[in-house]
């Protein structure tokens, strides 16, 4: 993973480096002691540890830039207090430590976050004559048309010739769901869910949700929401 450390305290950069040197000697890490500093160094990264409390750019407004460029960077929060955490989660946090920082909450957290890393799942598409890589947490459903489909994510709409069948056997075990003949929703990335539709973050689609597709897809919704919560 490619790593970021981000805190105006250089004290508090060098003990979480030394920190993740311990767990994961190999990892590239780089020191950062200001929001603007980070985001002004044109990298990017899989995982940031970022002080909430900074000068010139504090760290929920260096987190929204952050995912805004990279909505799958994993960030958790250093601060050394709880009365941030809300807004923590608006960011979608990884992780929030407090500090001083424990040895056993950071190992927890950033094993899991390696463990997070280690499992994302890459689609490869055939697009306009391209074959493009995409994130699979960063589909939002697909569409069938004709024999082929549309996959939305937030960025972009592609064109596949793979029906809607053979996209769900393969992704099916990641939280994909079948709503209606047509689409194919990603549980991640609902909204809120009515009758007859669901919105789905992102592109802020209305899909289409069959009678007999209702209840299941609400148990499923669930039992997503329980496995995944934090």
């Amino acid at each position: 993973m490619k790593i970021a450390v981000c805190d105006d305290e250089p004290l508090i950069c060098k003990e979480v480096i030394r920190r993740i040197r311990m767990l994961s000697p190999t990892e590239d890490v780089l020191e950062f002691h200001n929001g603007k500093e980070l985001l002004d160094s044109g990298f990017t990264f899989d995982l940031v540890f970022l002080d909430i409390d900074m000068p010139e750019m504090g760290g929920m407004e260096t987190a929204g830039v952050l995912s805004r460029r990279r909505r799958d960077t994993l960030i958790i929060f250093l601060t050394g207090s709880r009365e941030h955490m809300p807004d923590a989660f608006k960011v979608r946090a990884f992780r929030y430590i407090c500090k001083p920082v424990m040895p056993e909450e950071f190992h927890e957290a950033f094993i899991s976050a390696k463990q997070e890393f280690a499992e994302r799942v890459m689609i490869s598409v055939r697009h306009d004559h391209m074959t493009c890589t995409i994130l699979l947490d960063d589909v939002i459903c697909f569409e069938a048309y004709g024999d082929g489909t549309y996959i939305y994510t937030a960025d972009a709409v592609y064109t596949s010739a793979r029906s809607l069948r053979s996209w769900l056997d393969e992704v099916g075990e990641h939280y994909f769901y079948q709503v209606h003949r047509s689409y194919v929703i990603s549980l991640r990335h609902i909204q809120s869910i009515e009758l007859n539709t669901i919105t789905m973050r992102g592109q802020n689609l209305e899909v289409p949700v069959s009678r007999r597709s209702r209840t299941a897809l609400k148990e499923a919704f669930q039992a997503y929401m329980k496995e995944n919560a934090r």
